[in-house]
Order: C-alpha cells, then structure tokens, then sequence
C-alpha cells in the first residue's frame, strides 16, 4: 500500500487520498505501443523514461526544499506558507512512487514529464505566413518549478522575458537561454555534468507573496540550415527537451498569504479559470 499507511478507509476518502477516489489531475501516461516501436525498443523507452522520471522528481523537491527555505528564512510574513508547503514535500518525498504507472494505483502528485521535440517547419521558411513567428507561445506555467534539460538542436531557442516583472506575453524584450558549454546533455564532454534550468511556476511565486516571479518564457524558431562540421557528419537542427512541471499532491493545503486556505487541485483550477478568462476578453 504506496500511500495508505495506516489509515482507515473512511479517513482515506474524507481526505480524498482512497484508492476509489482519484483526483481530477492524475492521468495515465501515453506510451508507445510495441507494436509500432517494437517490443524492445518500447520496454527499454518506458523503463528509461521512468528511471529520470522518478529521479527528476527528487531532485526537483530537493531544489524546491532549498528554494523555500531560502525566501523563508529571509521573509517571517510568508514563512507560514512556504514551510506548510516544505513539510506537504516532505510527505511526498517519503513515498517513492512513480506518477501514472498502471501498477500503482494511487499516485500522490501531479508531476508531469513532457517530452518535447522541435524540428524545421513551415515557420523556418522564408515566405511562409507564419514565418518566424514563436513555436511556443510566451505563458508561464501553473504549477510550482518546471525543470528543463534540453540538447543542442539548432532550430529552436528559449528565450525568458528580459525583466522579470514583466509580464506582458507581447513584451519585446526577450533573451536567449544560452548553456554554457558543455551544458547539454548531447555535448561531446564527457566530464561535465548538464545543465538544468528551472523556471517559476505561478503557484510557487504565488505562495512567496510575488518575491519569486513566475517566469514568463516562449520558444522561438532560429534558421537552421545544415552545415556540415566534419566531412560526412551534419550538426543536429532537431531539438529535444525534457519538460518536469513539478506539482503537488491534490489535496494539499496551501496557505496563501491572503490568508486564504485551499487545496493545490482547487488552486490550479482556479488559476486556469482566470487565465481562461483573460483570453476570452482579449
């Protein structure tokens, strides 16, 4: 029993961790299927993804850990909230489940590993209408931290709003999120450790009283003609990147500094809602 402990069932539905009643927020994973990858080619997939997945989660409560008692220590007033969310953590750290897998049927966060890819297209060609134009939309994400390990495929670039105060997804300041060399999980050094970027989620910066801004970002296409680096090799144009947005378990209970208390389900759905809302009035 991953998350049952020794609560009774009635305890368990009243604090909707029962196996019978699942949060709105867990969905099963979408796998490839050995009939299209083939038997080994899927199994060795899925059990790679899970490993990092399993490990990424870690090491993101690890880094949200550090990131709260950082503000905390520093900030009295919002303390309250951001050591409920340190302790709600914790919690989660304890259970060593992975997220969506069909043999755990009680899943305790929401975590979410996206695999993105980005490759030329119609917005890479002179001409076209779209040309240039973002492949990914500027937005900030709804949840606590996203953590971001891409490679060094050129026909793509993440940029981040110049100034963090800026919210206006039609700002024109932007900068490129360059890695130092060696920062990529695809460079030839094989003595350097990748690079891992970390964005602010809504939520989080929510819960520090606006110290931490959510961090607005979109991804941009670049000219990505192949130039040949060595006679029979081409540099990569495709680019790949591996997407954790951190979450929290439905039911937790946020304190936020308004002094409201709700559930980071209710919170999320929230926050959707009034982003919603701001795109239908525009």
């Amino acid at each position: 029993d991953d998350g049952g402990g020794e609560d009774d069932d009635d305890d368990d539905d009243a604090n909707g961790r029962g196996r019978a009643v699942l949060s709105s927020l867990h969905r099963p994973n979408a796998w490839p299927t050995e009939e299209v990858w083939g038997d080994e080619t899927a199994s060795v997939f899925r059990s790679a993804v899970e490993e990092y997945y399993e490990r990424m989660c870690h090491a993101a409560d690890c880094i949200l850990k550090a990131i709260c008692d950082g503000i905390a220590a520093e900030n009295a007033e919002i303390s309250s909230s951001l050591r409920r969310l340190l302790e709600s953590t914790n919690n989660s750290t304890n259970r060593n489940t992975i997220h969506g897998n069909e043999s755990d049927d009680d899943p305790h966060h929401t975590s979410i590993l996206t695999l993105l890819g980005y490759q030329p297209g119609s917005r890479h060609k002179k001409g076209s209408k779209g040309y240039m134009r973002p492949l990914v939309s500027a937005h900030t994400d709804v949840g606590m931290i996203t953590v971001l390990l891409f490679d060094a495929g050129r026909c793509a670039s993440l940029q981040r709003v110049a100034d963090a105060s800026d919210a206006d997804p039609e700002s024109k300041d932007w900068i490129d999120v360059d890695l130092p060399v060696g920062g990529r999980y695809d460079d030839d050094d094989d003595d350097g450790d990748p690079v891992f970027v970390v964005n602010v989620g809504d939520c989080l910066s929510e819960l520090s009283g606006g110290l931490l801004r959510s961090t607005l970002h979109r991804v941009v296409p670049r000219p990505c003609t192949n130039v040949s680096k060595e006679e029979g090799e081409e540099e990569s144009v495709v680019r790949t990147c591996l997407a954790l947005f951190v979450g929290l378990e439905p039911w937790t209970s946020l304190a936020l500094p308004s002094g409201e208390v709700v559930t980071y389900e209710q919170w999320r759905k929230d926050r959707i809602a009034r982003a919603t809302a701001v795109l239908k009035n525009r």
